[in-house]
């Protein structure tokens, strides 16, 4: 369904076709709904260290967010170090969140959120 909906706002699909969005749509694209992901994701989580599966299936119910939309969220935050990220075996390739890898969501004090 994500690919066919009218519109993405910074690669997040509405879920939903309209003719209305396809044909204008910057009239609609003016939300940011990956910064008010990344403050979701805070508000959810602070404090917590969970897999990306787990933080998947608790976060993304009712919501028009896909896996790739919490994965570039997380790569950001990794970069500006608002997330620990953590191995439980073996290496892990930077960027990836795969099962065996913890994120833990640090307060936001200590990381000038």
């Amino acid at each position: 369904m994500a690919s066919e909906s009218s519109t993405k706002d910074q690669g997040v699909p509405s879920l939903a076709y309209s003719p209305a969005d396809a044909s204008m749509p910057l009239l609609f694209s003016l939300d940011q709904p990956i910064s008010y992901l990344e403050k979701s994701l805070f508000d959810h989580f602070e404090g917590e260290e969970l897999r990306f599966m787990d933080l998947y299936k608790r976060h993304s119910v009712d919501t028009p967010y896909i896996e790739k939309n919490y994965k570039e969220v997380l790569k950001q935050l990794e970069k500006k170090g608002a997330i620990e990220v953590r191995t439980t075996k073996g290496k892990r390739r930077a960027g990836t969140f795969a099962d065996h890898v913890l994120i833990k969501f640090l307060k936001r004090g200590r990381n000038g959120q």
